[in-house]
């Protein structure tokens, strides 16, 4: 099931220390997702933010702030 598994690389979270794993937005997660997960009736992250056509890796879906 699993076709593509990413090593080495520092998943880019804002500030984990404080435990904030939102995404950074240099973040190497933005758009690594799996799409068929748009398949499900459940395509929002923990936050209740809709996951896009290109989901981000993890449990946050990083929001483009315009």
């Amino acid at each position: 099931h699993y076709e593509v598994v990413y090593k080495n690389n520092s998943p880019g979270l804002k500030n984990p220390s404080i435990n904030d794993f939102s995404l950074d937005s240099l973040s190497f997660c933005i758009d690594k997702g799996d799409n068929s997960i748009n398949q499900y009736p459940f395509n929002i992250d923990i936050l209740e933010n809709f996951r896009d056509s290109q989901p981000d890796l993890g449990a946050y879906e990083r929001q483009n702030l315009k």
